[in-house]
């Protein structure tokens, strides 16, 4: 059985947070972005770049295993704006199932789930998993408005044993 401390360091190398996307003059989106030109050596006056903080928020939730399954406490959600292909985030799923997207403009996004695991990132010098399920992927649309979006739930409807155990790792 994993320590506290053996687990929080299997999440270490996984990022906690987000970061933020700003486009010129307080555009929330690329599509309603200004483009300014500006050549080598030349100054660009009068342009004043804005962080409006209070118009970002935040997606969060969990991932679940249905039914009979083992907990999902390891693997990835990616974020995809559905109106701008090129906007993409990935957050780390931790031992809690849970997921956190901070600092986004109010739009809609398709949240997907890949490498899904029953089992933490392994940690040099712990021993081995025993054997590791594997989930297929889930996704959800959602769209987030004026505030925050805390409670989006992942179902994730099916499990499968690795025919070699141990062989798949997180």
């Amino acid at each position: 059985m994993a320590t506290q401390d053996s687990e929080s360091d299997a999440y270490r190398e996984y990022p906690e947070f987000g970061e933020m996307t700003i486009y010129s003059e307080q555009a929330l989106h690329k599509e309603n972005a200004e483009i300014l030109e500006v050549t080598q050596g030349e100054d660009l006056s009068d342009v004043d770049i804005v962080i409006p903080l209070h118009a970002f928020h935040s997606i969060s939730g969990s991932v679940v295993a249905q039914g009979n399954q083992p907990s999902i406490v390891f693997g990835f959600v990616s974020l995809q704006d559905a109106n701008d292909k090129s906007f993409t985030r990935n957050s780390v799923i931790l031992a809690d199932g849970s997921f956190q997207f901070p600092y986004l403009a109010p739009g809609k996004y398709e949240l997907k789930t890949f490498r899904l695991s029953d089992q933490p990132p392994s940690v040099p010098n712990q021993p081995e998993h025993g054997t590791v399920y594997t989930y297929k992927d889930a996704t959800v649309t959602v769209e987030l408005m004026n505030k925050d979006l805390s409670d989006v739930i992942l179902a994730v409807t099916e499990a499968a044993r690795p025919a070699n155990p141990g062989a798949q790792k997180p």
